[in-house]
């Protein structure tokens, strides 16, 4: 009695010209799964390119598993447009069967750009450099490509044709007007098919060496909810050390695309020691970080600008104020998201200020399973003077065996300026859960030490 068989393809969905498309097929019998050998088996590629298809065969036979793999060169030069098709067809014994799966053309080529330098000023030369690749990340010889400059409203102020060498470069240069309009300008370029394959931008603007500097610095490295207001120190000095004898000072927050806004928070004259002290209300940024669930801190982002009284140069200083919901910050380690209550459950604990300093610290673990109220003194532990600590527990009980699963955690870290931080987690107490601890009595030994270890298991 003859086999019969069902074929299964297994191949790339996305091709590109110079690939070499590898399909594996696999024969089987449709009710016992097992596989069928010698399968004749016949493929071929149907692709698009502009008003014609391109079509690439190849043949093989299904060895003693089942399989067989099939080769589809796709020449290099090959312009692929839109979509195709793989079609395999098997034959045994006078039985055929047939399968097919949809291939998509991926983009031909893409281009590195590179710019001479980031910013330039009016009247300068542009110098442009790409590496023309193809899918394959080989050069593309003798590509014609279009060259393209656009300002931000996205509108042609320069175009160029442009034709790749025999190692993929291509180089355009622009002598960019004096009278052009500073800003942020594109540079694009596109193939022969009118498709994008790179894009880069680079600045214009006017730039000076300056001659003196600006500095800023917040009264604490950090405010807490109560705290509306911070106290910014302003002072400028020239290179050559001399603070600023006069000017005009403004401060200003900024936004998200960091640019300043134009509403100041603070402004004032300069002293004669070069120094002056603004004041920012913080309430509505305290605010906003009360409202917010998941944020522990934010830094806000400002701008002090000062002005020179004599030459009338401005120069600027970027700087954050730090806002967090409290002094210290605890951070829960643990390899697990579940516990056995028969299990020791260790963890890692860390604890840093606000401002990023380590922080020694009392910690007190309380825990209460989620619908029952009780809450109590699971583990008390302490961090070192890296504000680590390691702490083990045992889940306890529930208290009535209607208790759900989840053990809601809290941990309260003290230190001794009466500073205190509170994380709140939660664990899933997986009482049918098959659970093997191994702990070492040392993390690092020696040669021809001995280790030892303990061993928990709820595994009998």
């Amino acid at each position: 009695m003859p086999e019969i068989f069902d074929l299964r393809i297994s191949a790339p969905e996305r091709i590109f010209a110079g690939m070499n498309l590898r399909a594996h097929v696999v024969a089987t019998h449709p009710l016992t799964k097992k596989p069928i050998k010698n399968v004749a088996i016949s493929g071929e590629i149907s692709l698009e390119t502009g008003d014609d298809r391109l079509k690439i065969a190849a043949r093989g036979k299904t060895n003693d598993e089942g399989f067989a793999t099939l080769d589809f060169q796709i020449p290099a030069n090959a312009k692929l447009d839109g979509d195709g098709e793989i079609t395999i067809t098997g034959e045994k014994n006078g039985i055929w069967r047939e399968a097919e799966n949809d291939l998509d053309a991926a983009a031909d080529s893409f281009i590195y750009i590179n710019t001479d330098k980031p910013i330039y000023q009016p009247s300068q030369k542009l110098f442009v450099r790409g590496l023309y690749l193809n899918p394959l990340k080989r050069p593309v010889a003798d590509a014609e490509l279009e060259f393209e400059i656009t300002d931000e409203e996205d509108e042609t102020i320069y175009e160029q044709n442009l034709k790749t060498s025999r190692f993929g470069v291509v180089s355009a240069e622009w002598q960019i007007p004096a009278n052009l309009k500073l800003g942020t300008y594109k540079i694009k370029i596109g193939n022969d098919d009118d498709d994008d394959v790179g894009a880069s931008e680079f600045k214009v603007t006017r730039y000076d060496l300056p001659n003196f500097k600006v500095l800023a610095s917040a009264d604490k490295p950090f405010y807490l909810p109560e705290q509306k207001t911070a106290e910014i120190s302003v002072s400028a000095e020239y290179l050559f050390g001399k603070p600023i004898g006069g000017g005009k000072v403004r401060v200003a927050p900024e936004n998200e695309a960091g640019e300043s806004e134009e509403d100041s928070v603070a402004e004032g004259e300069i002293g004669a020691d070069g120094k002056f002290t603004a004041r920012v209300d913080l309430s509505e940024a305290q605010e906003n970080l009360r409202k917010n669930e998941w944020k522990r801190f934010e830094d806000v982002p400002f701008v002090a600008y000062v002005t020179d009284a004599t030459t009338n140069r401005t120069e600027q200083k970027r700087f954050d104020v730090r806002i967090t919901k409290e002094p210290i910050h605890i951070y829960f380690i643990r390899p697990s998201a579940d516990a056995n209550p028969r299990v020791p459950f260790v963890f890692f604990v860390s604890t840093f200020y606000a401002d990023g300093a380590p922080a020694r610290c009392d910690l007190q673990i309380e825990g209460f399973y989620e619908n029952a109220e009780t809450t109590g003194l699971i583990a008390e532990a302490k961090t070192n003077r890296f504000g680590a600590a390691k702490a083990e527990i045992h889940l306890p009980a529930k208290p009535f065996p209607e208790a759900k699963n989840t053990f809601n955690l809290r941990i309260f870290a003290d230190d001794k300026k009466g500073n205190r931080g509170v994380f709140a987690d939660n664990i899933y107490a997986a009482e049918n859960e098959k659970q093997i601890r191994i702990a070492t009595d040392k993390t690092v030994y020696l040669p021809n030490e001995t280790i030892e270890t303990k061993i928990f298991s709820i595994i009998r």
